[in-house]
């Protein structure tokens, strides 16, 4: 019997979580035209992308109690908030790149500034293909933390976090 479920364990093809990408892609028009203008590389994004922390998924709850009874529901769901943190190359063009979109988000209209994020989840094995895990649209940024300079090593690598929420969601189950 142990036998059996050591044999079944080990021929399950678990999901390898580190084997991912992230696309961005800037959809509202003043997003597209600073992208342009300043070269942001989002294209580069798959390489500079360290990890991606998906949103919890939840929703507002209606309760009533009304003669006797308890009553639960569904509400409406929560806006989508998640976080990602960006390893910077080239003189930090991603960080600036955030930079600027944030910066605009605050003297635009929210659909001149969205942006869509997709989120990919790669091949484990050789006889699957990529899916896509979900796709966040109608995000803004909502914040970029700070970026640490020290004098102590010259090895380090910049890293910074970026935090967004997305208005519209496409679960994998979806696309």
């Amino acid at each position: 019997m142990l036998s059996n479920l050591v044999s079944k364990i080990y021929k399950t093809k678990w999901s390898q979580i580190n084997n991912f990408e992230v696309e961005i892609n800037a959809i509202g028009s003043d997003a597209k035209a600073k992208v342009q203008k300043f070269k942001i590389p989002f294209k580069d994004c798959k390489l500079s992308i360290k990890n991606f922390n998906t949103p919890q998924l939840s929703h507002n709850v209606i309760e009533s109690f009304s003669a006797d009874t308890y009553m639960r529901a569904v509400g409406k769901p929560n806006l989508l908030t998640f976080s990602f943190t960006v390893r910077d190359f080239d003189q930090m063009k991603m960080y600036r790149g955030f930079s600027i979109l944030y910066a605009a988000q605050k003297i635009t209209y929210p659909e001149d500034s969205y942006l869509t994020l997709k989120v990919i989840k790669k091949a484990d094995y050789k006889n699957e293909s990529d899916i896509t895990i979900a796709t966040f649209e109608k995000c803004l940024i909502d914040s970029i933390s700070q970026v640490q300079f020290s004098n102590e090593t010259e090895a380090q690598i910049v890293e910074f976090d970026v935090e967004m929420t997305a208005t519209r969601y496409t679960p994998a189950a979806i696309s």
